[in-house]
């Protein structure tokens, strides 16, 4: 009888083709032990191979998260049935099915209150998540375990829902489109961030803000809230224009590296992870500042 290869000597073997592989050490075996036994108890009728979802794991990793601490991170529950799921294991898909297609219509409720949808929606996951095509992998290899598969399914579904809300107005139906966005790419596991990790975003923002000076929110109040310009504030100031422009660079600077400290403490996520929230929270600073320096709890 063959002996069993380690665990670790697998998933290094996998990441070979990439700059940073993980080199083999107990560790690292504890750890992608645990990884396989989690998966296999929650989903206890799919029969997958360790070395074969060890393998599968490899694929869907970056070198910076090889590392056990890292690994540790990820949902391996959610992220093997997944896996089991690419390689169309028996009783995967029907797992699939009874747990997580069948939210679709919770998923999809804000957007489709009538119930029109749902089916539809549903329909169109099976198809893209499931089934491969001639050149690609089924989408749900995409899924790589950084956060829980329900939370990305959501995302999957609320952005077919709206497309195929958006492909009923255009046919006439009347049905107007909400204004909700995920994105314009296809990254998907940056919109399950924008969404997961929305409501730590604004605490940490929040708490960056109530750090801030007095004069410096109220600086910064000035011109988002109130809108005025920087010729503006400079003639209530007294300050040269391009003094005013530096300040609120300086002021938007030290609150971005505050909301940037508070989420390091608050969320424990890989860089690639932390790199996509904190570009949430660029994209979103305005908008942000805008709505909380309009409180009257910032009022001053």
């Amino acid at each position: 009888m063959t002996e069993r290869l380690p665990l670790s000597h697998t998933f290094a073997a996998a990441l070979r083709h990439q700059v940073a592989a993980a080199a083999p050490s107990e560790e690292l075996e504890a750890c992608l032990q645990s990884l396989w036994d989690a998966g296999r108890t929650t989903w206890p009728r799919v029969e997958f191979g360790s070395a074969e979802f060890v393998a599968d794991v490899a694929a869907r990793v970056g070198p910076e998260e090889a590392d056990p601490k890292s690994l540790a991170r990820l949902y391996a529950s959610d992220l093997y049935l997944a896996c089991a799921c690419s390689r169309r294991l028996p009783h995967a898909v029907a797992y699939f099915e009874r747990h997580f297609i069948s939210r679709v219509p919770a998923y999809v409720g804000r957007l489709d209150p009538a119930g029109t949808l749902a089916d539809e929606v549903a329909q169109e996951l099976r198809t893209r998540l499931l089934l491969p095509k001639a050149d690609a992998q089924a989408q749900i290899g995409d899924y790589s375990g950084r956060g829980n598969l329900a939370g990305w399914l959501r995302v999957v579904a609320l952005r077919a829902a709206l497309r195929l809300r958006r492909s009923q107005h255009r046919l006439g139906v009347g049905i107007a489109v909400p204004s909700v966005s995920f994105g314009r790419g296809p990254d998907l596991e940056r919109d399950y961030l924008r969404v997961r990790y929305r409501g730590e975003y604004e605490a940490a923002f929040r708490a960056a803000l109530g750090v801030l000076e007095s004069d410096e929110r109220l600086f910064l109040k000035l011109h988002y809230v109130d809108g005025l310009n920087i010729d503006r504030i400079g003639a209530i100031y007294q300050l040269h224009r391009s003094t005013v422009a530096r300040r609120l660079a300086n002021h938007r600077r030290k609150l971005l590296e505050l909301t940037r400290n508070s989420l390091r403490e608050r969320l424990g996520l890989s860089d690639s992870d932390f790199g996509s929230v904190m570009a949430l929270v660029r994209s979103q600073m305005v908008v942000s500042l805008r709505l909380s320096l309009a409180e009257p709890a910032h009022r001053d």
